[in-house]
This record gives structure tokens, C-alpha cells and sequence, in this order.
């Protein structure tokens, strides 16, 4: 089954016992985190009261395993999952709802054609 809509990673850093992944903020970055929240496991982010999630916001992630945190940023969002960097479920999950972004090069700088 093919997404449509993707999250755009625009970088991550792996750790010992942790990663952290930024993701690029657009006008369906909330809605495709739903998704990835619930294929984690997560109930985190199930609209069952009308509540808002927008910019600014800070979201634990402590009923799902791995555990992780999410900051919304006002162009950003940013997550840091405390799982080792090769933690199978999760980097299948992100390779379903994301894509990475292209490199920007100053002109003159880049890889040779």
C-alpha cells in the first residue's frame, strides 16, 4: 500500500541507546502522525476530546514501546525515541509514512555531475 502523504525527514542522529529524527512541519504533518502514532501502538494523539494539537507542543510517547518524545516546532517537528538506532519496528514505520528531503547546495557546492 503506497502513502500519499509523507513526512519530510530533514535530518537524524543516532546514539548509543537512542535516535532523533527532525521532520520537516506542513499543513498535514499533525494527520500523518496520527498515523504514524498508531501504527507504533500509541494512543497518543487520538482526537477524543476536540483537542487542538498545533505548534509549541510537547508530546510524550509512554504507552507504546519504544518510548519517545515529540516537540512541534513552529517548522519543525522534532522526535527523539529512546530505542537503539536500529530498532526494526520503528524504522519500518518511518520508511512508510516518510520520505527524505533533497540536499540544498550552495551554488557551487554539491556532488560533481
Amino acid at each position: 500500500m503506497e502513502i500519499k502523504e509523507k513526512l519530510i525527514i530533514e535530518g537524524r542522529t543516532n546514539w548509543k541507546k537512542r535516535f532523533y529524527v527532525k521532520f520537516e512541519f506542513n499543513k498535514n504533518s499533525i494527520k500523518i502522525l496520527r498515523k504514524i502514532l498508531n501504527d507504533w501502538g500509541s494512543e497518543a494523539l487520538i482526537d477524543n476530546v476536540g483537542q487542538k494539537i498545533g505548534k509549541d507542543s510537547w508530546i510524550p510517547i509512554f504507552d507504546a514501546k519504544p518510548e519517545a518524545d515529540i516537540i512541534i516546532g513552529h517548522d519543525s517537528i522534532h522526535m527523539i525515541v529512546f530505542a537503539k538506532p536500529n530498532n526494526k519496528k520503528i524504522n519500518i514505520i518511518l520508511d512508510k509514512y516518510c520520505d527524505w528531503t533533497q540536499i540544498k547546495y550552495k551554488k557551487g557546492f554539491g556532488p560533481t555531475p
